[in-house]
């Protein structure tokens, strides 16, 4: 038997401990230098989107042009678990599951944000324009279609079939082992999974803050509640909790439930924008935008903002 603390044989202590202090590193940096941090993170995001924009988006296009490849070739037939498994859930909880943990709460902030930010700054066309309603949307489709998508399958595909086919850690750290073989076990694995850690609760932790904003607001222009950062702390404390126990409660009684009820709720708010709004106006719009969208998917997969 281990002689370890049963909470350090349930994690992987260099990971764990690596990427939190990263995390509270980062924390402490922006909290007391805010100004210098943000100058820094601003200036660290534009280098990068001006020098590497263009492999980032001919990474992500070859992305999906791999995963419609391996739908439609004979490696599309090979199961992620062992032959004789069966499917622990429909593929209705299968979807709800994806579709709330892909997008989450960063759709409900930008699916209204995002169109808005375009109508009013298009690209290319002129603002508050006709030209700028079709392309807010031909955008918005493109950043939350099947592009990011893609990225989401690569990554998930490989993590599943190295752990459910060949036993390996369900770890990001998994899909070196084709490339450096067990050394994915040291140092190298190790500062790949702190890295997906960290990144992974960086985003999450932006969607949050912004849905958090965005509850606040909506809830204060319906009840005495200020628009204050005490506020959103409270709704971040609330989904943080409510998140916890549908993790804590497992896959079968609490995130399959959880997000089923997503979908549900997400569907009922559809209908009643739907219903509620310019209804023709809507299906117009979607139809014309979704095909402006899917007719010039090859051109948008490879726009750079020169």
């Amino acid at each position: 038997m281990s002689d370890r603390p049963k909470l350090l044989d349930a994690m992987e202590p260099t990971v764990w401990f690596g990427s939190a202090a990263t995390v509270v590193v980062f924390c402490i940096y922006g909290g007391l230098f805010t100004e210098h941090a943000a100058d820094v993170f601003t200036a660290t995001q534009a280098f990068i989107a001006d020098r590497f924009g263009w492999f980032y988006i001919a990474s992500v296009s070859f992305f999906l042009v791999f995963v419609v490849w391996l739908l439609l070739s004979p490696y599309g037939k090979i199961k992620l678990g062992k032959q004789d498994d069966e499917p622990e859930f429909s593929y209705f909880a299968w979807f709800t599951m994806l579709f709330s943990s892909g997008m989450g709460i960063g759709l409900v902030f930008w699916g209204i944000a995002e169109p808005i930010m375009h109508y009013n700054a298009p690209p290319l066309a002129e603002a508050g324009s006709h030209a700028a309603i079709m392309e807010s949307m031909k955008f918005t489709f493109f950043h939350w279609g099947f592009h990011p998508w893609a990225v989401y399958i690569i990554f998930a595909l490989g993590i599943a079939y190295f752990h459910f086919r060949h036993g390996l850690p369900l770890a990001p750290r998994s899909l070196l082992y084709p490339i450096i073989g067990e050394r994915f076990r040291g140092i190298i694995g190790h500062l790949i999974d702190i890295l997906c850690t960290v990144g992974t609760l960086f985003g999450v932790a932006t969607s949050l803050g912004l849905g958090a904003m965005q509850i606040n607001a909506g809830i204060g222009a319906y009840m005495d509640i200020q628009i204050s950062t005490t506020a959103q702390i409270w709704i971040v404390g609330l989904i943080t909790i409510a998140a916890t126990l549908s993790v804590v409660s497992g896959i079968e009684r609490g995130i399959r439930r959880l997000s089923e009820f997503n979908i549900i709720l997400g569907g009922a708010v559809l209908l009643f924008v739907f219903l509620a709004g310019p209804s023709v106006f809507q299906l117009k719009l979607l139809a014309s935008t979704l095909g402006s969208y899917l007719s010039g998917i090859v051109e948008l997969s490879l726009w750079v903002d020169l």
